[in-house]
């Protein structure tokens, strides 16, 4: 599910088999908290590739890239919400202590705080669902922030079978995916050879390198065709490609249309206003503040 804003709140419940995979880490403007109802699962979160397991809480904090890799069935409570919500109920003061805890990424709470914790996301979904007043969904979120604040932090939950590098692998590549021109080129930056952060970036992702970049640029591609005038040429370039020939080709491979009937079917001139802030704005802020390669954690 990718964010959307509803008054600021919104919740899922969702079951993924064993085959699962969100190929794509995202990011948002939401701060997320993912309560586990059953089975293990695999996150990115950051620069990281985290196992969470049944009795542990992950926070995600705003503008961090994260996404699902889990190799195993599960089923999980997912809440969203952001800063507007919580001005309508408490301080800026307030807010602060609260969303400190979102640094920690994963949480582990009493087993009995834990029950309590997915009994308050059951309620919280019945109230979303049913639409009632959102002060009660604030005093329910309360609890789960109380919860969590309470509760101490997991230092150390990497999966073995997983190599920690390719975390930080995923991060630089969504940081840098226009720039990068080649699988080599990136093997070389984390000191390993190119056989070897292959076999384990398609071991972790089902995905191999070049077809993860090309999904990112791709996927990019989209935003600007829907949401901007740019001249298809230009976002050709502008998303990383040095050939339109080779453009045209992976996004008529991957969309199943040419980015010229994407756009005829997809272009909405009331979006593009608001996309135009969105690009040139809060996504775009979130990467002048990205980490360096010097500053991304490597785990052995």
């Amino acid at each position: 599910m990718i964010y959307e804003q509803h008054q600021g709140f919104s919740i899922e419940t969702n079951k993924r088999s064993k085959h699962y995979s969100m190929s794509e880490p995202h990011y948002h403007d939401a701060y997320e908290i993912y309560i586990p109802l059953s089975g293990k699962s695999t996150l990115m979160i950051g620069d990281e590739i985290l196992c969470i397991e049944p009795d542990r809480v992950a926070v995600i904090n705003a503008l961090v890239p994260h996404g699902n890799f889990s190799k195993t069935e599960h089923e999980r409570i997912v809440l969203y919400f952001d800063k507007l919500f919580l001005n309508n109920y408490l301080t800026h003061e307030a807010q602060n202590i609260y969303l400190s805890l979102f640094t920690a990424k994963v949480i582990q709470p009493s087993s009995v705080n834990f029950k309590r914790m997915q009994t308050y996301g059951r309620l919280l979904q019945q109230e979303y669902l049913e639409g009632k007043d959102a002060s009660k969904i604030f005093l329910l979120l309360s609890e789960l922030l109380i919860i969590l604040k309470t509760s101490p932090p997991v230092k150390s939950v990497s999966p073995h079978e997983i190599e920690g590098i390719l975390g930080a692998v995923l991060l630089y590549i969504i940081l840098n995916f226009k720039s990068i021109n080649s699988v080599t080129e990136l093997a070389e930056r984390f000191f390993v050879s190119k056989s070897y952060i292959c076999r384990i970036f398609k071991k972790g992702t089902g995905l191999t390198i070049t077809q993860y970049i090309n999904s990112l640029k791709i996927n990019e591609a989209c935003n600007l065709l829907k949401d901007t005038d740019m001249d298809i040429t230009k976002i050709c370039y502008d998303v990383g490609y040095n050939s339109y020939t080779h453009f045209f080709s992976n996004f008529t491979k991957i969309i199943g249309e040419t980015p010229y009937t994407y756009r005829k079917n997809n272009f909405d001139m009331s979006n593009q206003e608001e996309a135009q802030k969105r690009i040139s704005g809060s996504s775009r802020s979130y990467r002048d503040k990205s980490v360096g390669f010097a500053n991304i954690k490597h785990h052995s």
